[in-house]
């Protein structure tokens, strides 16, 4: 077989993330409109870790397969989202349009609040917002990985 196998493999593993995101996402679609009470906070915000988790997985392994390394350091996470939001001439498109990595950016900062904050108590309405700003969100950035999936499948191909 002629082509470049990883990047058939990168379009894959790409394929996977967004059906674990997809899963993320219509779990957290049940959370747009009611306010979670109490420890029931807990769901919509895992709902949310999990699908910007499942996004920033996607992007790793396309910044990794193309650009051949990911940020390291205590801001890995945020360089993480501006390397995949940059085009690299010659070697991939930009994963995230600007418009999708702002609002990525919230969800990361969520993602890190959520991860870090041992003993904080949710807030009911922000994170009914934040489920309604990522499902919003959500077809963007869907699209947008899917497109990067099809273009290494096309250079996979050899195309």
């Amino acid at each position: 077989m002629s082509g470049r196998p990883e990047l058939l493999r990168l379009a894959s593993e790409l394929r996977a993330d967004l059906a674990s995101a997809d899963e993320r996402a219509l779990g957290l679609s049940g959370w747009t409109d009611r306010l979670a009470v109490g420890d029931e906070a807990y769901v919509p915000a895992g709902l949310l870790h999990h699908l910007y988790t499942a996004i920033e997985a996607a992007a790793r392994r396309a910044v990794l397969t193309f650009d051949g390394s990911v940020p390291g350091g205590s801001d890995s996470h945020a360089r993480l989202l501006e390397a995949a939001s940059v085009e690299v001439a010659g070697i991939r498109p930009a994963l995230f349009s600007a418009a999708s990595r702002e609002r990525l950016r919230e969800l990361l900062d969520f993602r890190h609040l959520y991860r870090h904050g041992y003993g904080i108590a949710f807030d009911a309405e922000r994170i009914r917002d934040l489920a309604r700003r990522a499902t919003a969100l959500w077809p963007q950035v869907r699209g947008e990985l899917e497109a990067m999936a099809r273009f290494a499948e096309s250079c996979g191909h050899g195309a």
